[in-house]
């Protein structure tokens, strides 16, 4: 059966309602495309790229300056004005070292009832200035008389600490600065220091 202009115009209840056409929205061809148009699909990758690297730029961009002004905060690299520079303390330093006198050796009997153990001890003076070093060295055997006369003294028992020891040469030195008007001995150092 042939369909006429009724049947043709009877809407069919399968097929979907068409829309009601207003007055504003002027018709269109049903080649016509709507509203934007679409990119085509190089045109979405190039955008896509873009914003990429633009964020990648701009992470990378946090990432140098937070690394420079943690640097700066540091003290790696130097900072002008806004961080205050650290102030640097010169390292200590070294003591000043007077002439010294290296004594001859001293071979000595120490002060115990059997009579059986000695000491060998060499000792270097520290002088406190130039100037005074031959004064020093005038005195030489008179220094050596008291240190035998002090080492001869002791016992063996007080001579194996070592907190003995180092209370000998402030007993040293004491004693050796007696012999001058002035201190003229700045240190007393044992070179060497056996006892049997």
């Amino acid at each position: 059966m042939k369909k006429t202009k009724i049947d043709q115009s009877e809407p069919n209840p399968s097929a979907p309602a068409p829309k009601p056409s207003s007055a504003k929205e002027p018709q269109r061809e049903s080649g016509q495309e709507t509203g934007k148009a679409k990119p085509e699909n190089g045109e979405v990758k190039a955008k896509r790229s873009k914003k990429f690297f633009l964020l990648l730029g701009f992470a990378g961009f946090i990432l140098v300056a937070g690394g420079l002004a943690a640097a700066a905060y540091l003290g790696w690299i130097g900072a002008p004005g806004w961080i205050q520079n650290k102030k640097t303390t010169p390292p200590p330093s070294l003591p000043v070292v007077g002439p010294m006198i290296k004594m001859a050796p001293l071979i000595i009997n120490l002060h115990e009832n059997a009579g059986d153990h000695y000491i060998k001890a060499t000792l270097v003076l520290e002088v406190a200035q130039k100037d005074w070093l031959e004064e020093v060295q005038a005195r030489v055997p008179s220094l050596t008389d008291m240190m035998i006369l002090t080492l001869g003294d002791k016992k063996l028992e007080e001579l194996r600490r070592p907190e003995k020891r180092d209370n000998l040469k402030k007993e040293l030195l004491d004693k050796a600065n007696q012999l001058f008007p002035s201190a003229k001995i700045k240190q007393i150092y044992f070179d060497e220091f056996l006892f049997q």
